[in-house]
């Protein structure tokens, strides 16, 4: 099983503080005004090019990360924003509607061409969720999360993506 931090991918259990509970209530709040008005907002990300192939980026904050041949590549960072970008919406609902979550883990796939042109031709993702709650609210919730994701949303328009959820490990819904 691959290690994330000090635990096991899908063997965490899934908490959240009631001030964590609080703002993101505030947040999708603040997001469906948003929806009304039709709100426009920007990211910005600098990388710069160090030598051979490593690259160092830098987003809001300061917040920088490297990419080189003996690491993860961009195309590695590109399909995990898929699922790191579900995960946001996973904790944002979770969390302001009360749904107990054990465990999340979203595999993700990308098939691409290496010969010209060059490009991502289909991604898949597997949601893996453990929950005690009833099953057509997780599958809403996973399908709250996979509308409100941008990079899901974006990548839908160059290529085709499909995923499902694996329910506590036996239950499978296409999404």
């Amino acid at each position: 099983m691959a290690k994330v931090g000090k635990q096991s991918v899908g063997e965490s259990m899934v908490e959240f503080t009631e001030d964590f509970r609080e703002r993101m209530r505030k947040k999708l709040l603040l997001l469906k005004e948003a929806d009304s008005r039709k709100v426009r907002s920007n990211v910005k990300v600098t990388v710069v090019k160090h030598d051979n192939q490593l690259s160092e980026a830098a987003s809001r904050g300061g917040f920088k990360w490297k990419a080189d041949e003996n690491g993860p590549s961009p195309l590695d960072y590109f399909v995990s924003s898929l699922a790191m970008c579900q995960m946001v919406h996973y904790s944002e609902h979770a969390a302001a509607e009360n749904i107990d979550i054990k465990s999340l883990r979203i595999d993700v796939t990308g098939t691409f061409s290496v010969a010209h042109p060059r490009s991502f031709e289909d991604v898949t993702y597997t949601v893996h969720i453990e929950s005690g709650e009833e099953e057509q609210r997780v599958i809403a919730l996973a399908r709250t999360a996979r509308d409100d994701c941008y990079v899901t949303n974006t990548i839908r328009k160059a290529c085709n993506v499909t995923g499902k959820i694996v329910l506590n490990g036996t239950t499978e819904h296409e999404l």
